[in-house]
Parts: structure tokens; C-alpha cells; sequence
């Protein structure tokens, strides 16, 4: 029964076998299907894909909970759509259950599968894509695609072999059997078994304790842990670091600070306007193209550029892909892949693009009109190129490229390369990771950002091309920067990985000023670079695969203009 201090539910039928459940700020969403086992129909892939679309901008949502009916949780696909399927269609279904299950992975708030019976095949990849797994004394986990000839698409083979390891991945998907609840408790994977009759309630209890923790650290802690076993332990315990540092200036940590020495229970609020902090309101701000969803897919953009007549977005890739999106957010088109891994991309004008690939460790050109890729440098002279991070293109159309080098090391600087790719080593540092660049408006000054020493640096250009003098404009504790961009103004707009902010910065004074900070790594997720387009900053951000737009327009009057 009811605990009397939980909020009444409010029902509400999203699809013929999906009902959606409140509880304050828990939802629930049960799988209503059970003469089905609750296998997963084209329909219903469908509306759980829109389902989780309008889900992830739900600030009153902050646990979700996934559950069933009867005997089964999610009994996988459902078979017999595919019997006489066509390879085509068979292949766009295969797709919208990869996305789908993206997109519940993906979500900021933090998911919990109820597992009450049977959860093989996609509901076993439903339950992987969710941060805990409670499950009933009954139920079944199992991926027998085997069995049909097939494997698990939805990323089963993936996903448990992150989970427990690849021994016991591979018996489940080599053999196809059936794991009890009980057994995958021991491996870790289930963190709770309940008798059958005693699950719901029980999960519920954990989902709305779990909503009583502070909104912004429940979201920051769960996108730390599921960024950050991607990355190398150093890089990883840094953003750490940065998140933690951020969480510490909020509303939400004073107060549980404050109850803990009062001692009483904490009142955190977070709050639609939490999320906003900085001269731009959050109605300002808003998603551009969401990589996750677009076909192809913007897998990792890392760096964005504008092109210089048409307005189109361009983006890079994880597999050395150039992408060009349509101004307003349109289709995503194809237009270059290396196969290497794409960072920083700069016009030379309206038809040549350069781009640095960390893979190849080279500088490419793209001919825009021909689609002709061509390399143009793996380093000058005795300097080859480590890690070729991002390019910058003078007037006189000689390429600037920074040289990340080593984590940690300070590493050779920038090289300049002229258009048929001979050069030189124009400035030898050492900076502690040189990453993006961008020109002052009479190009005297060359900007750029040391990632691991926390600064941004100007360059002076003396008479003769060379470098005349290096100061720093700003050096921002506490702050992990990566891209920026120069308006006509002058002012820099700064990219920071974390915390996931965009920063304004006056180079004569060395003001900083927060334009945007998102600490629920919603619509801004470890941005990695900006890009002026008229009175908008568009901005790469490749922890959520998706392009920002923030109208600069909308900066209000008076906002602070203290450090970070």
C-alpha cells in the first residue's frame, strides 16, 4: 500500500501499451502489455523515442522509473513483425531501437528499471540503458537473439560487457540462456531483489529517495560517471575536480551544508532557473541540432565553424567525418570522412575548409564545390605534428595550427603551414596543451587556450610575421577551457569543457564574465568550441553530440561580471 507521505499519482496513457505515472518528481512508466510478455512493437518504439525526447527537457522529473506487467518486464522485440519483413525495413526498425534506447541512456535524469518478470533481448538492453536495475524474485534476464540466427542490435553485446565484464557478456550472448535475478545481483549488475509482489513498491520507495537528493548533483554525478569511464583516470579525476567545484558554488549545496551542521534534513530546491547562471536567460538558449538524432549522426562534434556566405553549421566527427548542417538546423549532410578523428575546422573563404585530424595526425583541406580531400601537412621541418588540434586561417591565407602534444607535458606550440603545406614552427611554447585559437580583429593578436594550465594567452604578431611577445588575458581556476571565437568587438567567447559554461571575456581589461552556465549538462554538455554567426554563438558540444544556439541578443543588463 501507499506510503501516506508519497504525492498522489496522476495516470496518464502516452500509447496503447504505455502508462505514464507521477509521483511528485518521480515518473513512472509502465509497460502495459502482458498478453505480450511487453514485447516492444514498431508503435511502441516509436512513441518511447518521442516519449524520451519531451522527457530530457522535464526539469519536475528527476528519477524515472521503467517497470512492467504480469509476467514480463520487456520480453524483447516483438518476432513476428520481422517474419516477412524486408531487409530495408528490417534495418530502419533496427535503427529506431538503437536510437530509442540512445535516448533513454542519454537522459539527465536518473532511470531505474523495475524489472517484475521476463526482460529478454530489448527489454534485457532496456534495463542496461537505465543507471540502477531492481528486480523481482522471478525475473528472467536473457539475450537469446542467438537462438534466431541473430545478435542482440539494441546494444546488448556492448552494454553488459561494460557492465560485468566480457566473460559473462559472452556467455549470455553466445549461449542465449536465461539469468535469474539472483545470479546477476551476485555479478553486481542488479542491485536489489525483492519478492514479486513486493517490487513496485519497493522500487518506488528507492526512486523517490533518490528525488529527494539535490536535483543538480543527482544530474552532475550521473553524466560525471557515465562521461568519464571514457576517459583517460587523469582527465577523468580532473573534471571531477571542476564538477565539484561548481556544485559547491549552487544554492542546492549551501543548503545541504547548512542542514547538515543544523542538523536537519536538507531542503534543496533546485529549480527550473537553476540551470541558468550568466548574462543569458535560459530562454535564450536552446538546441540546435541534436547529434543523437539526426541521420547520419553528429558522432562527437568537437569543433564547429559557420561558413562565411551561406550561414551553413559544419562539424567534425569521431571517424574524421565533415558534416554540414542547413542554417536553420536542417538535414545533416555528409561531405568528408578520413577515417581518423576530427578536431578543430577553419574557412579559408567560401570554398576551402581545413580541418586538423588527430587520428592521421595531419592538417586536411576540403574543396567545398569539388568535394576533393586532400592532405596538406603531417608537420614541418624536424616538428611532426602530435595531436594537430585546431586551425586558424590569416588573411594572406596561411593556416595556423595548434600542437597539443602530451596530457600534461607542455608540448611544441603552433605551427604555420602555407597553403601547399611547406612551413614552419612559428611559435615553439612550450603551452600545457594548446588548444583553440582565433585572431584579433586586426590580426595582431593570436588567442589561444592552454587546456591544462587553465588560461587564455595572447600572441602578439610582430611586423615580420613572427611572434613578438606572449601574456595571458585570463587564467581561470577552477576552469577547464577549450575553444573561443573573437567578435568584431573584440571580445572572446570561451568554451569550457567543465564546468559547461561559455565565458565573455573583455582582452584589454581581462574581465570574465559568465555568459551561460548550465550545471545540469542539458542544453550546454562539455562545450569544446564556438563559432560566430551574426548575432548568435553557435557551440560544439561533444558529451551530449549536439550543436547549441545562443541568441546573444538576449544579454540582460547588469549581470555579474566576477571571475568564476
Amino acid at each position: 500500500m501507499d506510503l501516506p507521505t508519497r504525492p498522489q499519482p496522476l495516470l496518464r496513457r502516452i500509447h496503447e501499451h504505455l502508462v505514464e505515472t507521477r509521483h511528485g518528481h518521480v515518473t513512472v512508466l509502465r509497460v502495459d502489455r502482458p498478453a505480450a510478455l511487453g514485447a516492444l512493437s514498431r508503435s511502441m518504439l516509436v512513441a518511447l523515442h518521442e516519449y524520451f525526447a519531451v522527457l530530457r527537457d522535464d526539469q519536475q522529473t528527476r528519477v524515472l522509473m521503467l517497470t512492467g506487467t504480469g509476467r514480463g518486464f520487456i520480453a524483447g522485440a516483438d518476432i513476428g513483425e520481422y517474419h516477412n519483413t524486408t531487409q530495408s525495413a528490417f534495418d530502419v526498425y533496427q535503427r529506431l531501437g538503437r536510437e530509442t534506447f540512445d535516448a533513454l541512456a542519454a537522459l539527465p535524469q536518473v532511470t531505474v528499471a523495475a524489472v517484475n518478470g521476463y526482460a529478454l533481448g530489448g527489454g534485457f538492453e532496456v534495463a542496461l540503458c537505465c543507471d540502477l536495475i531492481i528486480a523481482a524474485d522471478v525475473a528472467k534476464f536473457g539475450l537469446p537473439e542467438i537462438s534466431l540466427g541473430l545478435l542482440p542490435g539494441g546494444g546488448g553485446t556492448q552494454r553488459l560487457a561494460r557492465a560485468v565484464g566480457a566473460r559473462l557478456a559472452k556467455e549470455a550472448v553466445l549461449t542465449g540462456r536465461k539469468f535469474p535475478a539472483q545470479e546477476l545481483a551476485r555479478h553486481g549488475l542488479v542491485m536489489a531483489v525483492h519478492p514479486a509482489d513486493e517490487l513496485y513498491e519497493r522500487a518506488l520507495d528507492r526512486a523517490l529517495d533518490l528525488a529527494d537528493q539535490a536535483p543538480i548533483a543527482l544530474r552532475a554525478a550521473k553524466r560525471l560517471m557515465d562521461d568519464g569511464i571514457e576517459m583517460p583516470l587523469p582527465v577523468a579525476l580532473t573534471a571531477e575536480q571542476q564538477v565539484l567545484s561548481g556544485l559547491f558554488a549552487t544554492d542546492d549545496a549551501k543548503e545541504g551544508i547548512a542542514a547538515f551542521v543544523d542538523k536537519r534534513a536538507p531542503r534543496f530546491t533546485g529549480g527550473p532557473t537553476a540551470p541558468s547562471r550568466g548574462l543569458l536567460p535560459r530562454e535564450a538558449v536552446s538546441v540546435l541540432v541534436d547529434g543523437m538524432l539526426t541521420e547520419p549522426r553528429l558522432d562527437h562534434p568537437e569543433a564547429v565553424a559557420v561558413h562565411p556566405v551561406d550561414g551553413s553549421v559544419w562539424c567534425g566527427g569521431e571517424r574524421g567525418q565533415i558534416y554540414r548542417i542547413d542554417p536553420d538546423g536542417g538535414p545533416v549532410e555528409l561531405r568528408a570522412e578520413t577515417g581518423g578523428f576530427c578536431l578543430g575546422l577553419a574557412f579559408d573563404g567560401p570554398d576551402r575548409l581545413y580541418f586538423c585530424d588527430r587520428g592521421h595526425a595531419a592538417v586536411f583541406r576540403l574543396d567545398i564545390p569539388t568535394g576533393a580531400l586532400a592532405e596538406v601537412s603531417r608537420g614541418v621541418g624536424e616538428h611532426r605534428f602530435l595531436v594537430p588540434n585546431y586551425p586558424v586561417v590569416d588573411a594572406e591565407g596561411r593556416v595556423y595550427v595548434s600542437d597539443s602534444g602530451v596530457v600534461d607535458e607542455p608540448g611544441p606550440g603552433v605551427v604555420r603551414l602555407d597553403p601547399d603545406g611547406t612551413g614552419e614552427l612559428w611559435h615553439a611554447g612550450p603551452f600545457n596543451f594548446a588548444n583553440g585559437m582565433a585572431f584579433s580583429p586586426d590580426q595582431r593578436t593570436l588567442y589561444l587556450v592552454e587546456t591544462w594550465r587553465n588560461a587564455v594567452v595572447a600572441i602578439s604578431i610582430g611586423a615580420d610575421g613572427h611572434p613578438a611577445g606572449t601574456e595571458d588575458v585570463a587564467v581561470l581556476p577552477g576552469v577547464l577551457p577549450d575553444g573561443l571565437t573573437v567578435a568584431p568587438d573584440g571580445t572572446i567567447y570561451l568554451a569550457c569543457y567543465e564546468p559547461s559554461q561559455i565565458l565573455k571575456i573583455d582582452p584589454g581589461s581581462g574581465a570574465v564574465q559568465v555568459l551561460f552556465h548550465d550545471e545540469t549538462a542539458h542544453l550546454l554538455c562539455h562545450p569544446t568550441d564556438v563559432a560566430l554567426r551574426g548575432c548568435e554563438l553557435i557551440a560544439a558540444n561533444p558529451g551530449r553530440w549536439h550543436l547549441t544556439r545562443l541568441d546573444l541578443g538576449s544579454c540582460r543588463a547588469g549581470a555579474r561580471t566576477a571571475p568564476p
